[in-house]
């Protein structure tokens, strides 16, 4: 999912840079956010470094800022920010997509491509018919003109 720079402050690069470098210091600061690091028997932190080959998934680790608040538009608190890799900032945001999946899923230019890269045509009247199908049957269905 691209950054929407609209969302972050202005300094956003700057905060993030902070965040990553002086206090993080180049370490993945996740100790548990993520539902990986759990505590056994106290809290483990993620030990993945940035621009290192990764230990834990394939390929080089990238160390990003998470947000950890629900705020709107998203903050530049250091308190609200953690310096994470790639692995747990998705899984952190993970909310946080299957939100904007959904929401991405409910408007109609998003159904509209559906059905038309499908190579079918339709017409309004007929999506409305298909959107009152149950969910299941709705899956499955597509218009056919002749």
């Amino acid at each position: 999912m691209p950054m929407d720079r609209s969302l972050y402050p202005k300094d956003w690069e700057a905060v993030s840079l902070r965040i990553r470098v002086d206090r993080a210091m180049h370490q993945c600061e996740c100790s548990g956010q993520c539902g990986l690091h759990l505590p056994n028997p106290e809290p483990r932190r993620c030990n993945e470094i940035n621009k290192q080959r990764a230990k834990h998934f394939n390929g080089r680790v990238v160390l990003t800022t998470a947000h950890m608040c629900d705020c709107y538009p998203l903050c530049g608190i250091d308190a609200h920010l953690l310096a994470t890799c790639q692995r747990c900032h998705l899984r952190i945001d993970m909310w946080r997509h299957s939100a904007n999946r959904l929401r991405t899923m409910a408007s109609p230019s998003y159904k509209t491509q559906r059905y038309r890269r499908a190579g079918k045509t339709f017409h309004i009247e007929d999506l409305n018919t298909i959107m009152r199908l149950p969910a299941k049957k709705r899956r499955r269905t597509w218009i056919h003109k002749d």
